[in-house]
């Protein structure tokens, strides 16, 4: 059982509801949320771009010295905990409700929430315990093994543009609501953008807390092409979640699936539909 703030629960998966497809016939229109052994972390991407934001006990709101006349702060738990690893999958909807039921006024932000998995790993269950200003409620909540395995780790994208650095280049297109997304995280730091290889994404760093991705225009179209193929599920172009495919296996891929002409595919949302 992990003890966290209510400040850095409700603000880590904030930070990455923006990365998530809106569209409710998406497959896969969730987040991660994985707790690393040391860390809990949040994760979602869209294919074209994504986001992971991180909560490390000890190093959060929980580590800053408290205005007695702003904050309420009568908690001193064991924040984190000694649980081993695990990783689930949670819809964007009840994503949203954690957040919107949890989430406590700012002289509140150090009330602490519990975060655990059933055994199986096929539930999660969110609780506060009772203060002198709330009363006690738990939200136990469905996971997904499956769309949990195929949801790759944003950082690890972001790796691949950084390790790639040394390609010339004088700047990059988007499209501009693309960018909504890192604006609505924090704002830990300023934003660093790292170049990658031709075809393979930009890394987006603002601190340690957080990192994410995003794919160049032209990339981006030959990504979301490939992503939502009828015949190519949602992820498949990233390798297991460590990576994206270069260029050259990018164009590949493109002729493979769609006999060279990727205008003339049928762009599906569900790809068990």
């Amino acid at each position: 059982m992990i003890t966290i703030p209510t400040s850095e629960l409700t603000g880590t998966i904030g930070d990455v509801l923006g990365f998530v497809d809106d569209d409710k016939n998406n497959y896969y229109r969730g987040i991660v949320i994985q707790w690393t052994g040391g860390e809990l972390r949040a994760l979602a991407y869209d294919v074209l771009s994504g986001g992971a934001a991180t909560w490390t006990p000890g190093e959060g709101s929980e580590s800053e010295q408290p205005d007695e006349d702003s904050v309420d702060s009568p908690f001193d738990p064991d924040w984190g905990s000694e649980d081993h690893a695990w990783r689930v999958w949670i819809s964007l909807d009840d994503a949203k409700e954690i957040v919107k039921t949890f989430k406590l006024p700012a002289k509140e932000a150090l009330t602490p929430v519990t975060v655990e998995t059933t055994v199986s790993g096929s539930r999660l269950i969110v609780a506060r315990a009772k203060t002198d200003k709330r009363s006690a409620h738990t939200m136990t909540i469905d996971t997904d093994a499956e769309r949990c395995s195929v949801t790759p780790d944003p950082a690890e994208v972001a790796l691949v543009a950084i390790e790639g650095i040394g390609s010339a280049s004088n700047g990059f297109g988007v499209a501009a609501w693309r960018l909504a997304p890192f604006t609505a995280a924090r704002q830990w730091d300023v934003a660093d953008f790292r170049f990658g290889r031709p075809g393979e994404p930009v890394a987006v760093r603002m601190s340690s807390r957080f990192t994410g991705f995003i794919f160049r225009a032209g990339d981006g179209d030959k990504a979301h092409a490939i992503a939502t193929s009828a015949r190519t599920r949602a992820a498949d172009f990233l390798r297991t979640g460590s990576g994206v495919q270069s260029g050259k296996t990018v164009e590949a891929d493109l002729e493979s699936a769609y006999g060279g002409d990727p205008e003339s595919a049928d762009l599906l949302s569900d790809p068990n539909a």
